[in-house]
């Protein structure tokens, strides 16, 4: 570890064969605000010009860099309000640092790092997180809790984070279990005075709508007395809480459809819905009734990304009138081609579409019309993305009862690790027709079918038929093969003869 390098550290060892997952105490608080502190400072002279604070502190915290996005993404640290997009920040060595103070620091960071092992080896039962169903004890002491941050005797950032932290649970168990609005069967606080009982409700509101039409700013101007001076769009849904003589629980859906059983779950038991719209958009009230279709998922067809080519095309020019300014691409093109957004950000990230290199950054791009376009080539692109899209919902509608549509899951047969192997071998070799910089995980989901997760955990188990898989090979790019022409023909014949073969087998049962 790098603190180890610095501090010649030979106590207790701190290498453990599993990554740390539980809920964050406060020794392993107080060592990563130092770490921090050193980090901005510039004073670990050995750790590389330009390392990210996200994989500093992945690494000597033992953990996933995903927790540690978790926890800046919060905002807050021991109680002190931090930036969200600190683990961003790249690391440079301050030469100018007394050597004197360098050393303070490094002392300090070895005292809080023997602090946070000793906790942690000490004490692992109460590191870990609690899951399951919730005990009625459990939904009592979180009922109190939340009964006094409401009436101010307890401060805490948000509810959610404080529960799982008074709780020893996990935050997504929280928002479920408050999504729920099942706590305590819904048992009402009674309060004596000293003429009559006086009882307290609690009641649901869930605000629903079109994207870009007002609903967060609703949210807090009723709850928090503000507005908001930047916009950002609302993914899945958020709380708000306002105490009133009748209590309210408000909850903000996105405005970007969102599917699933989940959804079930945060709208059952509301006592109002309030339907949201534009009054200067039509179309924002024709949205605010959700389509019974569900959310297209699985391989992407050739008709859906010429499409999506179109619409970024018309955004990033400006060529939309009806687009309101600010407009994220991602959500802009979640509502066009009726998917979740986490689809939109793996087909951008992958960097290419139609075999032409993209920006991976893409989806953060806003909106901006550009006034300045003639009439004939704005009204030219608008026909143009009707007769994509009029294709694309065609070709939807025409293949939708085919199984081969539907992402594979499921384990994977003998057939299909043989062909995956085959694919393997030839993307390596450079024989196969493949835009250069496709990484090798986005080429064996779009031959065999399936998700790009579902390839992400078979590489990742480090097994494929018995041969052992170096670590982070689904991110290998394609290059094509150095050798003459004319070998590459003939070996590419044969690849081509020999895959197509294998591709039968593979898929003889969904033929």
């Amino acid at each position: 570890m790098e603190i180890n390098r610095l501090l010649n550290f030979d106590g207790v060892s701190c290498t453990h064969p599993r990554l740390r997952s539980e809920s964050w105490t406060e020794e392993e608080e107080l060592y990563m605000e130092a770490l921090i502190k050193a980090f901005t400072l510039g004073a670990l002279p050995t750790l590389e010009f330009g390392t990210p604070l996200r994989g500093f502190l992945a690494s000597e915290l033992e953990c996933a860099p995903m927790r540690i996005s978790k926890k800046l993404g919060v905002g807050w640290l021991l109680n002190k309000p931090i930036v969200r997009s600190l683990g961003r920040k790249t690391y440079s060595c301050d030469y100018s640092i007394p050597l004197l103070m360098e050393q303070c620091l490094l002392l300090q960071l070895k005292q809080l790092r023997l602090c946070f092992v000793k906790k942690q080896t000490l004490t692992p039962l109460q590191q870990k997180t609690r899951h399951g169903n919730w005990s009625v004890h459990e939904e009592i002491y979180a009922f109190k809790l939340i009964e006094y941050i409401l009436t101010r005797f307890l401060e805490a950032p948000t509810l959610r984070m404080y529960l799982s932290q008074q709780l020893d649970g996990c935050p997504m168990r929280v928002l479920k279990k408050l999504g729920c609005g099942g706590l305590l069967g819904r048992v009402t606080l009674v309060k004596e005075s000293s003429d009559h009982e006086l009882e307290q409700l609690q009641f649901k509101v869930i605000i629903l709508g079109d994207g870009a039409v007002g609903k967060t700013s609703i949210a807090m101007r009723h709850t928090e007395n503000t507005f908001s001076n930047v916009y950002k769009q609302t993914i899945g849904l958020d709380f708000y809480l306002k105490r009133l003589s009748l209590p309210g629980d408000v909850q903000d859906i996105g405005g970007q459809t969102i599917g699933g059983k989940m959804l079930k779950n945060y709208i059952f038991g509301a006592h109002v819905v309030l339907l949201v719209y534009d009054i200067t958009n039509y179309e924002s009230f024709d949205n605010g009734n959700p389509p019974n279709s569900q959310l297209r998922s699985g391989v992407w067809s050739e008709q859906e990304e010429l499409y999506m080519e179109a619409l970024i095309n018309a955004f990033t020019i400006g060529a939309l009138p009806s687009l309101a300014f600010g407009t994220p691409l991602r959500g802009f093109l979640v509502g066009e081609l009726e998917c979740v957004p986490m689809r939109i950000s793996k087909k951008l990230g992958v960097g290419w579409l139609l075999n032409k290199p993209i920006e991976k950054s893409l989806g953060r791009k806003t909106y901006c019309r550009d006034w300045g376009i003639p009439l004939a080539k704005e009204q030219g692109i608008l026909l143009e993305l009707n007769q994509l899209r009029s294709n694309f919902l065609m070709t939807q509608k025409s293949f939708s009862y085919r199984p081969l549509q539907s992402a594979r899951g499921g384990n994977w047969s003998v057939n299909e690790q043989i062909y995956a192997f085959k694919l393997i071998e030839y993307f390596l070799m450079g024989l196969i027709e493949a835009p250069r910089g496709m990484t090798l995980r986005a080429y064996l989901s779009k031959k065999l079918r399936c998700c790009p997760m579902r390839v992400s955990k078979k590489l990742g188990s480090g097994v494929l038929l018995g041969c052992t898989l170096p670590r982070h090979f689904g991110r290998t790019m394609y290059t094509k093969s150095s050798l003459p022409p004319c070998e590459v023909e003939n070996y590419s014949q044969k690849a081509k003869t020999e895959l197509r073969y294998l591709r039968n087998l593979c898929f003889k049962n969904e033929l």
